[in-house]
């Protein structure tokens, strides 16, 4: 009960604030005990800063439109629609799933940066490589440097 009564606080403070980001979303702060921190809000600088490493259940969930972004840390910047996951980045899209071992969101181009163990699932294929980019709106796909992949029928 308590962990829903941090989420609306945040989601009031931004609204009371006059936050507003080209894409909104709900935060949740999942898996950790009633009277534990899991998360702050600076109200001043627009940031969100959770941290669920202490909590083997712990997980932070970032939900936006038909994107799923979950992390063990993140940092989301609402007023700059920025935001940085690291320490099992998983986000979900349509048919899409990627893990990586951190993944960045910039607002301004709608674009995520994946960096490290990249995993990319689809329907139809699976890569895996170091670098990954992915455009939300449009869902264009880009593979830096090695990557390896599996198509299916």
């Amino acid at each position: 009960m308590k962990r829903l009564w941090f989420l609306i606080l945040i989601m009031a403070l931004v609204l009371a604030a006059g936050i507003t980001s080209a894409r909104e979303g709900t935060m949740y702060i999942e898996g950790i005990p009633d009277d534990a921190t899991g998360g702050r809000y600076d109200t001043q600088a627009s940031i969100f800063y959770g941290d669920v490493t202490g909590f083997a259940d712990g997980i932070i969930r970032v939900v936006m439109d038909e994107t799923e972004i979950r992390a063990v840390i993140l940092e989301w910047h609402t007023r700059d629609d920025y935001m940085k996951a690291v320490a099992g980045v998983t986000v979900l899209q349509n048919d899409v799933v990627i893990t990586s071992d951190s993944m960045e969101y910039f607002g301004e181009t709608d674009e995520a940066h994946f960096l490290g163990a990249v995993v990319v699932e689809m329907d139809d294929g699976r890569f895996t490589g170091q670098r990954f980019v992915l455009n939300l709106e449009t869902e264009e796909m880009q593979f830096f440097g090695a990557f390896s992949g599996e198509f299916r029928d």
